[in-house]
């Protein structure tokens, strides 16, 4: 069962790069990044509270608030990337 939920991220995660460019010819870099975070937020706060989590300010926010801004510069690069280059492997641009 493992190796099938790997598949399933790792198959999951490839397509996101095709997925991207798609979204790029409908939407500036900044939209779509946003929208990521807008759909991912909600759902990642439930399946943390599903999870027992709880969001009180400790001694681990500062570091987890620097995680987020780099995880958020990111997404931003990588769609920045992607809206500079094709989404094709380069056999098929010819």
């Amino acid at each position: 069962m493992t190796y099938i939920l790997l598949l399933i991220a790792v198959v999951i995660w490839g397509s996101t790069f095709v997925a991207t460019k798609i979204c790029l010819e409908h939407m500036s870099t900044l939209q779509l990044v946003a929208s990521r975070f807008v759909i991912a937020a909600p759902m990642l706060y439930v399946v943390a509270r599903l999870r027992g989590a709880s969001f009180g300010f400790s001694a681990l926010a500062p570091p987890l608030t620097i995680g987020a801004g780099i995880f958020s510069v990111h997404f931003l690069i990588q769609t920045w990337a992607l809206e500079l280059t094709t989404a094709e492997p380069a056999e098929m641009l010819q």
